[in-house]
Parts: C-alpha cells; sequence; structure tokens
C-alpha cells in the first residue's frame, strides 16, 4: 500500500496526515486479520514464516503490520498444528543458537550478563547467575579474544525463529518448554544492546508482552533495568534533538526536564517493560534506583531517566505502589544531596515534579512549601518529616496504631494533623521547631491532641466498610477521597461574632463523609 502525505519542513510526516495514515493502516490490517478470516470461508492463511520475516523490520507500520497478521494467525491455529509447530520452532532455534555461537565463538550466557555496559555506563556490581552455569567457562574464556556476534547477524538469522516461539508462548504459554523460553529470552535480552532503534523496541516489546513467560529466565535483572534506562533516556535525548535542533540543553534538568513521564517515540517500549518489571518486583527496583542514584559513572541524564520511571510507576501503578511511598520519597532525597551540588542542580526540576505528583495523588503525602518539608504517612504507622534543604529525614512521628491514611500541615507549617483509617483517629502533632528546651524535653515528637472518630457503617451498595473492629477501607478509595483541609469561615451578618473568622478542619472520609473540626 502506498500512501503519500505532506511532511513538515524537518522532514517529518505532519500530526494530522500522520494521524489519518494510521488509522488507514490500522483498519486494512484489522480488515486481513479479523475480518476476511471470519467472512470468507476459502480463506487461506498467510505463512506463519512469510510474516515473521518482517517482524524486525526498520519500518514501524510493517513490523507492527506483521505481528498483528501473526497474532491473528497463531490464535487460529488448531491445538495439535500449533503443539507441532512450537516443537519444530524450538528445536530449529535450538540448532541455530549453537550454530551461531559455534561460528562466531561468542555466547548470548555471556553476552546477557552484561546487559548493562551499554551506552559507555559501567555495569552494576551484581553479578549475572548465569556466569555459574555449565559451559559458561569456555564461553567467558572465548570472550576476550573473539568478536562480538552481530547484532544484524543474529536477526537475520535468529529474528523470525524467535518473533514465533516469543508470540507462541505468550499467547499458549503451555507450548513452549522452560528451555525453549530461556533461549527465547536471552536472544531478546541481547538484542535489546543493538544501536538500531527498530531492533531493540520489538525486542522489549516482547519481552513485555511475554513477561510471565520470560521472567523466571531474567538471571540479571539488575543490568536489564538499567540497560533499558540507558535505552529510555537515550531515545528521550534523540527525541529532543530532533524536535529542537542539534543543540541539547544544558540547564538545570538538562532535556529531559520538559518531557511528560510517558516518554515520546522509541522510548515507550522501553519504558512498557520497565514498568511491567517494576509492577512484578517493585521492593528489588526501587531499592535497585536508590542504589544508582549514588552511582556516579552513569552518564548525564540516567538519573532523570530514574524520576522519570518512577513517575511512570506512580502513574501506571499506583495502588500498588502506594505500599512502597518511602522508597520512593528516599530515591528523590538522594538525588537532593546538597553535597552533591551538580546532581542537585540538573535533577531539581523532575524532583519537584516527582514530589508534586506524589502529594496530587496519595492522601498520606503533603508538602509545606515555606519551611520546604515534606510529610508522609507510612503503612508503618508512623509519619516521616523529610527536611528539602538539606534531603534528610527530619522528624519521625510515631503514635497511630495503624496505617497513616492521609496528613496535612496547617498553613504556617507548625502543626501537623495525620488520619489512620482503620481505627478512625486523627491526631495533631508539633510541626515546627522546638528550641533546646522543647528538643531536651522531646517536644517535637508528642502528639498535641487526639480524636476518635466514630466507626464507619459498611452500606448496602458496597460502600467503605468500618474503621474499627479490625476491618480496614480499601486503600484504592482511600487514596481516591481520603483528604483534609484548612478553611476558614465567617459567621452570618446577623451574629454578634461576625467579625471573628472561625478556622476549621474538614477531613473528608474514605466513605465520602465529612468531619468538621472547630480550631
Amino acid at each position: 500500500m502506498e500512501y503519500k502525505y505532506s511532511r513538515s519542513g524537518n522532514g517529518s510526516a505532519s500530526p494530522a496526515n500522520k494521524e489519518e495514515f494510521q488509522v488507514l493502516w490500522s483498519q486494512l490490517i484489522t480488515q486481513h486479520s479479523v475480518v476476511l478470516p471470519e467472512c470468507v470461508a476459502q480463506f487461506r492463511e498467510p505463512a506463519l514464516e512469510e510474516l515473521a520475516a518482517f517482524g524486525f523490520d526498520s519500518c514501524e507500520y510493517t513490523q507492527l503490520a506483521a505481528r498483528t497478521l501473526l497474532s491473528g494467525v497463531i490464535k487460529r491455529l488448531p491445538p495439535t498444528e500449533r503443539s507441532t509447530l512450537s516443537a519444530e520452532y524450538s528445536a530449529k532455534l535450538h540448532w541455530e543458537m549453537v550454530r551461531l555461537e559455534t561460528e562466531t565463538g561468542s555466547s548470548f550466557l555471556g553476552a546477557v550478563g552484561g546487559v548493562g555496559t551499554s551506552g559507555g555506563a559501567s555495569s552494576t556490581s551484581q553479578t549475572s547467575n548465569s556466569g555459574t552455569t555449565s559451559g559458561s567457562g569456555n564461553s567467558s574464556s572465548a570472550g576476550g579474544e573473539s568478536s562480538v556476534m552481530s547484532f544484524s547477524l543474529v536477526v537475520e538469522r535468529l529474528g523470525s525463529l524467535v518473533l514465533l516461539m516469543s508470540m507462541i508462548g505468550t499467547y499458549f504459554p503451555g507450548e513452549i518448554s522452560p528451555a525453549g523460553a530461556r533461549e527465547v529470552c536471552d536472544v531478546l535480552v541481547y538484542l535489546l544492546k543493538a544501536p538500531e532503534r527498530f531492533v531493540a523496541s520489538v525486542s522489549a516489546e516482547l519481552l513485555t508482552k511475554g513477561l510471565m513467560l520470560f521472567r523466571p529466565h531474567l538471571v540479571d535483572l539488575s543490568s536489564l533495568i538499567i540497560q533499558l534506562l540507558l535505552i529510555d533516556m537515550r531515545e528521550k535525548l534523540r527525541s529532543a534533538q530532533s524536535e529542537g535542533g542539534d543543540e541539547v540543553p544544558t540547564g538545570p534538568g538538562g532535556s529531559l526536564a520538559n518531557f511528560n513521564e510517558g516518554g515520546t517515540g522509541g522510548s515507550n517500549a522501553a519504558m512498557s517493560l520497565l514498568v511491567e518489571v517494576g509492577a512484578c518486583e517493585s521492593a528489588f527496583v526501587l531499592g535497585l534506583l536508590q542504589q544508582e542514584m549514588h552511582n556516579h559513572d552513569r552518564p548525564a541524564g540516567f538519573h532523570e531517566s530514574i524520576l522519570l520511571y518512577m513517575m511512570e510507576l506512580i502513574n501506571t501503578h499506583y495502588l500498588l505502589m502506594c505500599r512502597h511511598l518511602p522508597a520512593f520519597v528516599d530515591t528523590i532525597m538522594a538525588c537532593l544531596d546538597p553535597t552533591k551540588p551538580e546532581r542537585r542542580r540538573r535533577c531539581l526540576p523532575l524532583s519537584t515534579r516527582c514530589l508534586h505528583s506524589l502529594v496530587r495523588r496519595f492522601p498520606m503525602v503533603d508538602f509545606h512549601q515555606e519551611t520546604q518539608r515534606l510529610a508522609l504517612g507510612a503503612m508503618e504507622a508512623v509519619i516521616v518529616i523529610y527536611d528539602l534543604r538539606t534531603a534528610t529525614k527530619w522528624r519521625v512521628l510515631d503514635g497511630h496504631a495503624s496505617a497513616v491514611s492521609a496528613v496535612r500541615f496547617r498553613s504556617d507549617g507548625q502543626v501537623l494533623v495525620s488520619y489512620a483509617a482503620r481505627d478512625g483517629s486523627v491526631r495533631w502533632w508539633n510541626s515546627g521547631n522546638a528550641g533546646l528546651f522543647g528538643g531536651m524535653l522531646k517536644m517535637h515528637q508528642s502528639c498535641l491532641k487526639e480524636h476518635k472518630l466514630a466507626a464507619l457503617k459498611e452500606g448496602g451498595n458496597g460502600g467503605a466498610p468500618a474503621s474499627t473492629g479490625g476491618a480496614s477501607a480499601g486503600l484504592k478509595q482511600i487514596i481516591q477521597t481520603c483528604r483534609f483541609h484548612f478553611l476558614t469561615r465567617k459567621d452570618n451578618p446577623g451574629d454578634g461574632n461576625s467579625d471573628q473568622p472561625k478556622h476549621i478542619l474538614r477531613l473528608t472520609r474514605e466513605d465520602a463523609s465529612q468531619v468538621q473540626f472547630l480550631l
């Protein structure tokens, strides 16, 4: 199909015509992959190998069409034929990998272990578990004296087989053996290092869709995450150069400071895989990100990519990430360390956006602008107050009996109010400077006042469960509904106290009911 559309001055397709082309292309593919097989009685399915040959094509529309058509053909295969083809492709892939390793003197196992070294950055200190597997000794000894396998050669010899096996295993996991899944995973991870954008993009997309199949075989998860961050950073920088000319901004935050969390262009595939890995291995991934924030050997823009990644995790899996908010904040504090002024300067715009997104999204996070303090209510029933000027923990307030659901600073920053939904308690804390005498008496750690709220009753329409008696409100409902508001209200003109404004604290609970406190 040939479709000509006008281009803008810089050579790229104009947005309107590009969108029109995408719609027409999508309709054409849908016609061939869905409509015709259902309507034509003697419809002949296209050959799997012929379609797979275009799976790594340099044209995005061609490779997408090939994978879409392949998806339909694979899903319509009879079970017996599907099992036969899967076994045939698996055996062929194994022997092609052996032949390729023999011809080049390289090994996919050794290559996969060094994923994190691409892009001029040093690899992580974690050693790949694959290095201890049998047979890796020969490949490691040969690695220093033999050339690395060409990416174009790997795509030419293995690309179509890897694509077929990956898609079959994704849709029908029982059709691919663990050994076959491991080999497919090794090749896809290896191709993530390819300099061609389309090769790395397709590999990342296949790994994302088949993550549940490939996850047991991602033995060096640290290196994989770092490699994906490098890909995402590289594509964002490349996009910034193409949009703004050859010059890349060098101000605070660099060229990544103005990027939206979703990313653009070829970085979407890498970011999608990062997000899914982060959802599966949240604690490990966040621990690695905090560690990498202290790594000074990474290229410029790498730490900003970490911040963009964390914002994407929050936007995509906010309910899951709510349980790891302390790790998020600790990572942001690491990039704001005042003893590393250059890193703080570069990361300040994105870290500010990241903190603001946390405050907007989660009621258990609040920020006071004048004092530059951030309050975080944790699942462990404590409240941590951070000082952003020093990027350190300033205070830890302990007193709630259950997870803290909402926090809010008073306008002057001297008082912090908190709410725990499970036990229905509201507490007021001293969040100002206590002075020398107050510090000696630990007044800054004391709760000024506590108020117990009535238990919420579960509504007949599936409302929030009770806040006491061992039942906990749904976390999603707490995040979406619970909020504190400090208000000032004047009495009616007929009232003799109309000149005296009343200061009110309003709490919206998880069932959307409101409680007001006169201050």
